[in-house]
């Protein structure tokens, strides 16, 4: 059944049973009372219905009221002969938007009931400012305690744009302010219930900003986060914010359009605008208010504050300084006005900033996917107790299989039990970076605040008392952290990277022609093409025969024991999730099962398919973020893998080091960059002291280890001497590989047809980058 036209009552014949039976409240004007004929389809249900406690009140309603006044339909009659109805609960509030003649507007999302906990969110809030750690880590304290999934943010005031990821999986994304002034800023707090539907990011300016969700295949939604100028500045700066602002809103292509910030504008229930705007707000429409009413009729958008009825408390955006001014300055615009739920002021939502947030909720078509938000405290590189390993080891019952990758996959399921048998550390430390003294400030303000007698004086004593104490509770908390490493002789290194609470994601990347995509798709779409050109094989270098070759040497447990003291501790694990911490505390009874395995591929000249994937990771280095090439790729293969690899350079150490001149010191033994610092600055001195002219040629390859053709490094082993079953063994270990990373939410494939993995890193000195 297709729902009625926006400001239709639903026929009599379209009401439901249960509406039907429902007890009810009316009522109904005294002095119209002959033109009740119109109105009767409303109440020739409810005939059966008996009334009680008839009177007039003072605007000339009849009131009669059934046993239950939980629901009710108010009826009035105006003098041209019309009607007009509204649906009211027990408090006299009105269910959803209404229009001018403060009826119920219905639409198709009234033939469900309203489940306001399946809607959007979305909240704009002027925050003064978030510039500092501490400013933000109130925001993401306070925010814990509000259900939303967007909130706008205004007044940022950072020095430059940043856009990253809180270790609570919440997204920050952090506008720059105008340049020279301390003015300006938008941004957004993104909820990681539906940070998955982030589409693209952009900031265009201090003051304008879109944030694009796509909830399914068909259904997307761009907010725009404004920052209007004050009332103070120049008519030539409001023209082009709102030009700009118009422009922007009509560019969008979304279904779905809402317009939400700080517009410094004052707009009256009595607006011209009556088509656009609802009939209830407070105050007396200001000139950027007129401003803001023509853009409604230029972008075709509706005013969603007006359409909801709220008391003065719940209506107000912004205080004075003196507290004797209170105005609704902060709005909310759409293009689908029946899509509003409600738009209300949340009260309890304080920060230290003069403005209040408000909420806007959202019922969509499209069902929204959110995510599970469950986020368990982070876990350490656990330590592991040999002897439960050994114990566990010894009780689990070890399975083979012929196929290789069958076989890897069931020794990996007995490694990761015995992991979890014998590990002993627990969770992380869960020390919060906020203590109690700060916590209690913080309790105290949202007390003060409440308190609508409170002074000007008292409000900004606690808010300035709350900055300090939270500034000062991070910093005793990284001194604390810093100071634990230090006696635990840690690396202190780590324990910064430890400290940081959030990393960096990626908002705009360069595709090949320039041009920059802020979509999460065409990023990813950028990244793969980049680095699918970087590891294609471009030189055709012929592969030089082996003879038959002769089986190599077994591998015994010593070697696998040696190879493991080797490796470097708290790395991290590959896809298998196999750490390096696991190995170096492994037991008699693991090694001796990876001796097996090892063994096993050693004569099959074959290796698991499982060692030929790996996890990229992105890392930023130096230069402009926009750019794919400056950023490092991190491959994490497996620690099994690379154990194995070890064991094979082992053997091939020696040969190849005999094999090289002397002049040749790079991924030596016994060599390392302060021996070739120390030889040039000597050289440097020796030329001076006999003034000699020196020539230093410094080269730099470019993506070198990425470049290597892998013919050429199987032929100068060949060259050198190498038994061909280790030749054949590796040409195996980098033959078929990929490596898949996740910039955002998808899992990308990548081929990798050059380039040297983990052992020939070292045979980099025998095949020069083509």
């Amino acid at each position: 059944m297709a729902p009625p036209s926006f400001g239709a009552r639903p026929a009599p014949c379209e009401r439901s049973s249960a509406e039907l039976s429902c007890p009810l409240f009316f009522l109904v004007h005294a002095q119209c009372i002959q033109n009740l004929i119109r109105p009767l389809h409303v109440f020739s249900s409810f005939s059966n219905i008996e009334f009680r406690d008839r009177q007039t009140d003072a605007a000339g309603y009849v009131q009669g009221a059934t046993n239950s006044s939980t629901r009710t339909i108010r009826v009035r009659s105006g003098a041209d002969g019309s009607t007009s109805s509204k649906c009211t609960g027990a408090n006299g509030d009105l269910k959803g938007p209404v229009d001018n003649n403060r009826r119920r507007i219905w639409s198709a999302q009234d033939e469900k009931p309203s489940r306001h906990g399946d809607c959007l969110r979305i909240c704009t809030y002027n925050c003064r400012t978030i510039a500092s750690k501490a400013d933000q880590t109130i925001l993401n304290e306070t925010s814990k305690r509000l259900r939303f999934d967007v909130i706008a943010l205004q007044e940022t005031k950072t020095k430059e744009t940043a856009i990253k990821k809180t270790n609570d999986g919440h997204l920050f994304v952090l506008g720059a302010k105008v340049d020279g002034k301390n003015v300006g800023g938008v941004g957004f707090l993104v909820h990681r219930r539906i940070e998955h539907l982030i589409d693209s990011i952009e900031v265009l300016s201090p003051r304008l900003a879109i944030l694009r969700l796509r909830i399914d295949k068909r259904t997307t939604v761009s907010i725009i986060n404004c920052y209007a100028p004050t009332s103070t500045a120049t008519d030539g700066e409001k023209d082009a914010f709102y030009k700009e602002l118009e422009q922007v809103t009509k560019n969008e292509r979304s279904y779905y359009k809402y317009v939400v910030g700080d517009f410094n504008a004052v707009i009256h229930e009595e607006s011209p605008a009556a088509a656009r705007t609802g009939p209830h707000g407070i105050g007396v429409t200001n000139e950027n208010g007129e401003r803001l009413m023509d853009l409604l009729e230029a972008c075709n958008l509706f005013h969603g504050n007006s359409f909801f009825v709220k008391n003065v408390g719940r209506r107000w955006t912004w205080e004075s300084p003196n507290a004797a001014t209170r105005s609704e300055i902060d709005h909310v615009l759409t293009n689908r006005k029946w899509s509003l739920l409600d738009v209300s002021v949340v009260e309890a939502f304080r920060t230290g900033s003069d403005h209040r947030l408000v909420r806007a909720k959202i019922r969509l078509r499209a069902k929204l996917r959110r995510r599970d938000h469950f986020r368990p405290p982070p876990i350490r590189l656990p330590r592991y107790d040999t002897s439960a390993m050994e114990v566990a080891a010894v009780q689990y019952a070890w399975q083979e299989a012929q196929d290789l990758t069958h076989d890897y996959d069931l020794l990996v399921n007995g490694l990761l039990h015995c992991a979890t048998a014998s590990a002993v550390s627990g969770r992380a430390n869960s020390r919060s970076r906020i203590d109690g003294n700060a916590r209690t400030l913080l309790q105290q303000r949202a007390a003060v605040y409440r308190n609508s007698s409170s002074s000007l004086l008292e409000r900004a004593t606690i808010n300035k008392a709350c900055r300090i104490a939270v500034r000062e509770s991070i910093q005793r908390y990284k001194d604390t952290r810093l100071k634990e490493a230090a006696e635990a002789r840690a690396s202190l290194k780590r324990c910064r990277k430890d400290l940081n609470d959030s990393r960096s994601i990626i908002a705009v990347m360069r595709d090949a022609m320039g041009r920059p995509q802020t979509s999460r798709t065409k990023i990813e779409e950028i990244a793969v093409s980049y680095y699918t050109n970087l590891f294609r094989s471009t030189v055709s270098v012929s592969r030089i025969p082996t003879p038959t070759q002769e089986v190599a040497p077994r591998i015994e447990e010593w070697e696998v024991e040696r190879a493991i003291r080797q490796m470097k501790p708290r790395k991290a694990p590959g896809p298998d999730r196999i750490s390096a911490d696991f190995l170096k505390s492994a037991s008699h009874t693991i090694i001796k099962q990876l001796t097996k395995r090892f063994n096993k591929y050693l004569d099959a000249q074959r290796i698991p398919d499982q060692w030929k994937k790996s996890n990229t990771v992105l890392l930023f280095k130096k230069g402009e973020r926009d750019q794919m090439k400056n950023y490092r790729p991190i491959a994490l293969l497996s620690q099994p893998y690379k154990l194995f690899t070890k064991i094979i350079l082992n053997r091939l150490e020696r040969q190849l080091d005999e094999y090289q001149p002397v002049e040749q010191a790079g991924f030596r033994k016994g060599f390392c960059c302060m021996d070739h610092i120390h030889t040039i600055t000597q050289l440097i001195e020796r030329t001076r002291e006999y003034k000699q002219p020196l020539l230093l040629c410094f080269i730099d390859y470019a993506k070198a280890f990425d470049s290597v053709e892998h013919n050429s490094v199987w032929n100068a082993l060949h060259h050198a001497g190498v038994d061909p079953c280790y030749i054949n063994l590796l040409e195996q270990c980098n033959t078929d590989t990929f490596t898949t990373t996740r910039m955002f939410q998808r899992e990308l494939r990548v081929p990798i047809e050059k380039g040297v993995r983990q052992v020939t890193r070292y045979l980099l000195n025998y095949s020069p980058p083509h």
